[in-house]
């Protein structure tokens, strides 16, 4: 006999099986009475990206619950930023979210052991900038091992209707943007550092040319594949004749252009800097 502490009360919603232990809904009922233990993490981009000035993109934050349990409730919760205007939320799979001003809530239900569902909000740009756009799910009624996956960052370009790049560090177009925090980096590491966001899917290519009296020398080149919407932090490195040179020519103060370039298939993008001791 079942006592009243212990009642379990099954119910199916949504073609998922659900357990109530103690009063604590489970998605797959296997805790019994130790709490419940399930990974819930969240992964999201932006496409089409970059977008003009009155152009629409979709956010897609895709909920998953990597197990070992399920949980009694799930949320995915967002802001985003003025210069990004909210024309629609979508939930694929699941209850629809609830919107306030920039503020975007989606109570998504209980979630069984290895349970996806995504989330897409479509927002219009209305101001010419690099935007970067926070998500973080939570999970009720188990305890998660791995908060560490809980929060994501989606970035999003707007370009100008005629298709340049609105104000900020960095330069930017349609490959991407490129971002150099330390301009004095060659001379502590032996290369320069640049941050790339990418606006496409592809190829990706980095290069770099410091320019020294009439002549130029070239930093180490990168080549790898990225998808629209990732951050890469990238390394342009020096032979040690070229630092030389480098060195050379920052002799009595001066400052030397560097020109980074690159692409991700046939979208270029580029930035400058001065390099300084």
């Amino acid at each position: 006999m079942i006592s009243s502490r212990r009642r379990l009360t099954v119910a199916a919603t949504t073609g998922v099986l659900a357990v109530s232990v103690a009063g604590v809904a489970l998605a797959d009922g296997r805790c019994g009475a130790v709490n419940c233990r399930s990974d819930i993490s969240v992964s999201g981009f932006a496409e089409p990206q970059p977008v003009k000035i009155g152009e629409t993109s979709r956010l897609k934050f895709t909920v998953r619950n990597n197990g070992p349990d399920g949980t009694e409730s799930t949320e995915l919760k967002t802001t985003i930023p003025d210069g990004l205007k909210i024309s629609r939320t979508l939930t694929y799979g699941g209850p629809q979210c609830g919107q306030t001003g920039q503020f975007v809530e989606c109570k998504l239900g209980a979630f069984a052991a290895f349970q996806t569902m995504t989330v897409q909000v479509d927002v219009v740009g209305t101001r010419a900038q690099t935007f970067q756009i926070p998500a973080n799910v939570y999970g009720y009624g188990s305890d998660d091992p791995n908060g560490g996956n809980g929060q994501v960052t989606a970035s999003l370009g707007v370009l100008t209707k005629s298709g340049s790049a609105g104000s900020g560090s960095g330069s930017s177009n349609a490959g991407g943007k490129l971002t150099v925090a330390d301009p004095q980096r060659p001379l502590k590491t032996g290369g320069v550092k640049v941050r790339v966001l990418t606006y496409a899917t592809g190829t990706m290519r980095i290069r770099g040319r410091v320019y020294i009296g009439r002549g130029h020398v070239d930093l180490s080149k990168v080549v790898q594949g990225v998808r629209s919407g990732e951050t890469k932090d990238v390394f342009l490195g020096t032979t040690p004749s070229v630092l030389k040179k480098i060195r050379a020519g920052l002799r009595g103060g001066k400052r030397l252009r560097t020109k980074i370039s690159g692409s991700v298939g046939s979208r270029k993008m580029s930035t400058e800097i001065h390099l300084r001791r």
